[in-house]
This record gives C-alpha cells, sequence and structure tokens, in this order.
C-alpha cells in the first residue's frame, strides 16, 4: 500500500540534515559514510547518496540507485510493521514510494526518520558540482549546516574515476567517457571550490585524501569536531579502502594528453588556494 506524505504529520527534523559530504568523486566519500554509519552519535540514510539536489539541479537520474533505496526503504517498513511500530513503518514507506520522483517534500521525509538528537547528513559526490544555484538551494536547507569536501590530487583522480567507469563498461571509448558532462566537473576544484567557500565560508571542511591513509584516526576526529559530535575511538576497519580502481586497465595515452591542460589549472589553483603544505597531502 503506497503511503501519501499528506497522510504523516510534519517530519520532525528542522532542518532535515546536519551536514553535507559533497565530494569530490573518488576522493574518500566512501570511506567517510562508512565510519560516520558506526558513530553512535551519528545517523544516515539507507544510501549513502540520496541525489536530490543532483536530481534537481544537475537533471541526473539513477534508476538503479533509486530501485536500491525503494527496496531497502520497503524491507525496513516490513521489519517495523512486524514489530508493531506502525508509524515508523510509514515513513520509510513514503521514502520507498517517493524514490523514482525525489521531491523537496520525499527528501525531508528521508531524514525525518531520525531523532532530532542524532545529527545526520549524506554523502553525494556529484554535489560538488551543483553550481551557484544548487548550492544556494542547498545552504536554503539548512543556513548553518556543515559542509564537508575531500581534496584529491587532480590526475590520480581522474585516473581512478577513468577505471571506475571502464570497470562498468569494459567496451566504451575511453574518450567518450571523459567526453560525457560531468566527468571532469566532479572534480573541476577551480570552477567549484570558490563557490563553495562564498556560499558556505568557513562552514566547510577541506581534506587532503592521502590524510585518509595516513592518518585516518585525526581525520575522523576532525570530522567529528566539523560535525559537532563526540570522539568515538570504535571505528572498525577505518584502514580500509573502497572502491579502489586505480591501475586496474590500461589508460589511452593520447586520452590524458588531452586531459593535461585541464589537470595542470586545477593544480596551479589548489596550490594557490590551499599551499603547498597541504596540496602535498591530496
Amino acid at each position: 500500500m503506497r503511503v501519501s506524505f499528506r497522510t504523516l504529520r510534519k517530519p520532525h527534523r528542522t532542518p532535515p540534515f546536519d551536514f553535507q559530504c559533497v565530494g569530490v568523486q573518488k576522493g574518500g566519500t566512501t570511506w567517510l559514510s562508512q565510519n560516520c554509519a558506526q558513530h553512535p552519535e551519528i545517523r544516515v540514510p539507507l544510501v549513502k547518496e540520496v541525489q536530490y539536489f543532483s536530481h534537481k539541479h544537475l537533471q541526473t537520474y539513477y534508476p538503479g540507485l533509486a530501485r536500491k533505496h525503494a527496496d531497502l526503504a520497503s524491507r525496513r517498513a516490513a521489519r517495523l510493521r512486524e514489530q508493531g511500530r506502525q508509524k515508523l513503518a510509514e515513513r520509510y514507506q513514503a521514502i520507498a514510494d517517493g524514490c523514482e520522483r525525489p521531491t523537496e517534500e520525499w527528501y525531508r521525509q528521508v531524514f525525518s526518520v531520525f531523532p532530532p538528537k542524532f545529527k545526520t547528513g549524506e554523502f553525494t559526490p556529484d554535489y560538488f558540482c551543483l553550481g551557484p544555484e544548487g548550492v544556494r538551494d542547498l545552504k536554503q536547507m539548512n543556513r548553518s549546516g556543515c559542509i564537508i569536501i575531500f581534496v584529491r590530487d587532480p590526475r590520480s583522480r581522474i585516473i581512478s574515476s577513468l577505471n571506475m567507469s571502464l570497470r562498468k563498461n569494459p567496451d566504451i571509448q575511453q574518450s567518450a567517457v571523459v567526453g560525457k558532462p560531468l566527468f571532469l566537473e566532479r572534480g573541476n576544484y577551480l570552477k567549484h571550490i570558490p563557490i563553495w567557500d562564498d556560499t558556505f565560508g568557513d562552514q566547510v571542511l577541506y581534506i587532503p585524501f592521502r590524510d585518509i591513509a595516513k592518518r585516518p584516526e585525526d581525520t575522523m576526529r576532525s570530522v567529528e569536531k566539523h560535525i559537532g559530535v563526540g570522539e568515538y575511538k570504535n571505528y572498525k576497519m577505518i584502514d580500509k579502502k573502497y572502491n579502489s580502481w586505480s591501475g586496474k586497465f590500461n589508460l589511452d595515452f593520447t586520452v590524458m594528453d588531452w586531459l593535461e591542460n585541464h589537470i595542470e589549472e586545477q593544480e596551479k589553483f589548489l596550490e594557490k588556494r590551499f599551499g603547498r603544505v597541504f596540496c602535498s597531502r591530496i
């Protein structure tokens, strides 16, 4: 039975989220989501990437992810009904029913299942390239929200992203992959970091990518402080690598040559914005 949002009382989380990890793609967002999900003061949605703002502002839609979200929410609703927790079951069922057509009301419902005492947020790398209008829209939903952005070496990030695309579709031409509209935008620091800086200012925490491997505990301490939760010392597999695909495929040298100017522009911007010490850790 489909559950209408109108049958549910107003979501009791205002604003709906406390933090957003908005990127970058292939920069450590999965690692952070896995660790945040273990923190006793944090609650996260059933899927890592809710993709609401990207669907609205970038016109992206990932049917497989939507189906996964709907299936997980339906299963959670069924378990809650078995436990006699009907109201919460209705909330999860409403999430399941709205996954294919994400509205703002639906997005707020995604987080309304969590009591206000918990911090909550999501981890959608596509949000990094939302652009000025999309970033302002995100801030409208929580003006005091915390933003987290991983910064990875531009060349390494592109190589990892290209390898991931080839894993999903080994027969695709590499030039076709890099020619897709969002391929370069997902790591276009020069274009998008100023937008996040201008909109959120010191509400943005930038994390060098290599800190994940070299100092994972310190990285989580900085995230905990930024979000506003206490220190947690029992993260499981904090040293684990997630979705590492660099070096799995032979890359086309002509494609990499074509990308060289873009990479150099990004490197120059990052050194100017963050300095050499920070950039030595990306």
